[in-house]
């Protein structure tokens, strides 16, 4: 049976530094997944908020990516480990198709 992580980071420190839906926090939970040997990891779409990020790592504030480059960096993160992203709201097979539109 193949090992499937949902990696949602949570609480006070993950808030402390830019939020749940940082790409740090997005980033940071895909790469532990992957090496604790999850085939696949199921994490939140990361979103930059410029007023958030100062609270990101040094190695973090400098990244200026938009929604399709931070995808590939959690992708990349994730080595060999499959990436689901949260779908969200359910918006019906047409607006899920836009939004992945809008991604890529």
């Amino acid at each position: 049976m193949p090992p499937i992580v949902w990696a949602y980071p949570r609480g006070e420190a993950i808030e402390a530094k830019g939020g749940r839906d940082s790409l740090y926090a997005v980033d940071y939970a895909t790469r532990v997944a992957n090496e604790l040997g999850a085939d696949m990891v199921k994490v939140n779409i990361p979103e930059y908020d410029k007023e958030k990020s100062q609270l990101y790592p040094e190695s973090y504030k400098s990244l200026r990516l938009n929604t399709k480059e931070a995808l590939e960096k959690v992708v990349k993160s994730a080595g060999r480990t499959i990436v689901l992203v949260f779908g969200g709201e359910n918006n019906g097979g047409q607006g899920t198709l836009r939004k992945g539109q809008n991604l890529f």
